[in-house]
């Protein structure tokens, strides 16, 4: 994530790292921004015409393309981008992929009086009476390539009733967890006890009406079911 533009780099955005070196006593990480293009312009940067010695680029394999691929040294690095995550493929776990959408007139109720009418996913447990993990990951499509940046106020219920059902009034249920987003993805953990019941997810916008789009992938060591409740 980054928070400076004047030098090659997109603000609020997320570049993978490819790969880290360390030539010389130099500590370069080659960074890879996934729309392709946008690159890095300071030192060690493709057009850096005085750190880069014939025994560095082939050391590196370096290449001077205009494909989102670039190397950054270490100091740099911290200096420009504000957080770092590491990615854990959970290999051993279940994965559910939950595509959805706020439709206008349909499925944006916003957070007030018709929370009701957002998308609502009911998770049913294949093993009642223990205590289990839950861990999802919620994101937002990446419009910025098409010129539109600002991202939504997602809101994610995470809701548990002992009466099996969601309740029409937000705040009359049994929320265990309330996530907020505003921006690009968050990461989510929590231990569920499904002795007390099924656990439901309710994403919302902020705003009745407004319209967009999420992603919800949840992990999982069990067998879980997950189904989209209609709207009354």
């Amino acid at each position: 994530v980054l928070f400076r533009s004047n030098i090659g780099l997109v603000d609020d955005h997320a570049y993978s790292i490819l790969d880290i070196k360390e030539i010389n006593r130099i500590k370069l990480l080659k960074i890879h921004n996934p729309w392709g293009h946008f690159e890095w312009n300071g030192k060690w940067s493709d057009n850096d015409q005085i750190s880069w010695t014939n025994e560095m680029k082939d050391k590196l394999n370096f290449k001077n393309k205009n494909n989102g691929c670039f190397w950054i040294e270490w100091n740099d690095f911290f200096k420009n981008f504000r957080n770092l995550y590491i990615f854990k493929e959970k290999s051993d776990e279940n994965k559910y992929n939950i595509s959805g959408n706020w439709i206008e007139n349909k499925t944006c109720g916003g957070i007030s009086e018709n929370w009701i009418y957002n998308p609502k996913y009911k998770i049913t447990f294949s093993n009642n009476n223990e205590k289990i993990n839950l861990s999802m990951n919620l994101s937002q499509k990446d419009t910025r390539i098409n010129g539109n940046g600002n991202w939504k106020y997602i809101y994610l219920d995470i809701i548990q009733n002992t009466k099996n059902d969601i309740l029409r009034s937000r705040n009359s249920n049994n929320i265990l967890k309330s996530i907020v987003i505003n921006s690009r993805n968050i990461s989510i953990d929590i231990d569920i006890d499904t002795s007390k019941g099924n656990i439901y997810l309710v994403p919302s916008l902020w705003e009745e009406g407004r319209t967009g789009s999420f992603y919800l992938d949840i992990f999982c060591k069990y067998n879980l079911e997950i189904n989209e409740l209609p709207n009354e």
